[in-house]
């Protein structure tokens, strides 16, 4: 997301106003939502509405000149009280977080969403969070609303879908919900679970940029295909075919690989040794479109393990079978298409940035916070 400096977003225009302690609030986050300040026993208290599981620091300020940090808030819920020692002199306070990441939306898309059938959920995790989330991997018990869905352009449509975390519109974008839809906190901490919880739940001034992938590289090793399989065995290094790319059987990662695609690419399964990691990249900057194709894709690592970047040339992105995804998507002009295989709903645990989002449910979208780091 773009940075930027320290703006107004909250001003009390009445002079005689202006000289009691908060003066006005400032906010560098498009999408933070500042309450009235209200003083009282030599105390400033105000509320806002921010990202769950952010961190942000508050500075004051006596003539909008000289800043000095006063507080942090680290609470893991959108909605925030802010209450501060504060004498009766004039005094000016700001918030922000030191830096907007581009993961802050976890799932954002250029050309909008699609949320298809009522067996669809969103929520979000921290996989640095190994107490609570052992192994780095989403479970149901701790999982909080954080799973974040950002538009740039077109409709986000929710549908029925249950998304445990806010929508983030940029101004030419717009949202759609059906009559099961829901967009608010967990069940815990709101118990209606219908309709949108509070309008600090959807903001439409999101701003987000999404520039091309270019190629990695234009040569590199050969991948080795297994001894009377139809499987390939990539250990460490940068690996490259020119043109399609097909294993119906498996993909075997063994080490740190990077894997460069210039033509369509379609794997069985995927399988990454522990240790492993693997960066792979499909398409050109011009030429035709080409696709991705997944089917099981499995290790015991998190997402960071598994980075798929599509070019230009990459339209369609496709996932199913029966273990879900983990991992990271970053493919602006991609069609990101996820559909269960059978009655067992599709996990994808990471983060994503597409094209578009079309969903056949039973899907379920785990954010990693953790990504924003």
């Amino acid at each position: 997301m773009k940075s930027r400096s320290w703006r107004v977003a909250l001003a009390l225009t009445s002079w005689s106003l202006l000289l009691t302690p908060l003066g006005l609030l400032s906010a560098q986050d498009p999408c933070l939502n500042l309450g009235v300040p209200v003083w009282t026993n030599n105390q400033i208290q105000f509320t806002f509405s921010g990202e769950s599981g952010v961190t942000y620091n508050i500075e004051s300020s006596a003539d909008l000149q000289n800043w000095s940090p006063v507080a942090t808030n680290s609470d893991p819920a959108v909605m925030r009280v802010i209450t501060l020692d504060a004498s009766a002199q004039a005094n000016f306070y700001r918030i922000a977080r030191a830096g907007i990441s581009k993961v802050a939306a976890g799932f954002t898309f250029k050309q909008g969403v699609s949320f298809k059938g009522k067996s669809i959920t969103v929520d979000a995790y921290n996989s640095s969070d190994t107490n609570g989330f052992p192994n780095g991997l989403w479970n149901s018990t701790n999982a909080f609303a954080g799973g974040n869905v950002a538009a740039l352009g077109g409709v986000l449509d929710v549908g029925d879908a249950r998304i445990h975390g806010r929508l983030l519109l940029a101004p030419a974008a717009s949202f759609s919900i059906g009559p099961s839809g829901l967009v608010g906190d967990m069940p815990a901490n709101w118990p209606a679970q219908s309709g949108i919880e509070g309008p600090e739940w959807v903001c439409n001034k999101f701003e987000a940029e999404m520039p091309d992938v270019v190629s990695p590289y234009n040569s590199g090793l050969i991948p080795t295909q297994g001894s009377g399989t139809n499987s390939f065995v990539l250990s460490s290094g940068s690996y490259y075919a020119n043109g399609d790319f097909s294993s119906s059987q498996n993909l075997q990662i063994s080490g740190i690989t990077t894997f460069y695609v210039t033509g369509s690419f379609s794997a069985g399964t995927i399988t990454i040794a522990p240790g492993g990691l693997l960066k792979l990249y499909v398409g050109q900057a011009a030429g035709s479109s080409v696709s991705t194709t997944f089917g099981n894709i499995y290790y015991t690592g998190n997402n960071y393990d598994f980075q798929f970047f599509g070019l230009p040339s990459c339209t369609a992105l496709n996932m199913s079978g029966n273990n879900g995804f983990l991992g990271t998507v970053y493919a602006p002009e991609a069609v990101l298409t996820v559909s269960a295989a059978g009655n067992a709903a599709f996990e994808y645990q990471g983060g994503c940035f597409a094209n578009s989002l079309v969903l056949s449910g039973p899907v379920n979208l785990h954010s990693d916070r953790n990504l924003i780091r």
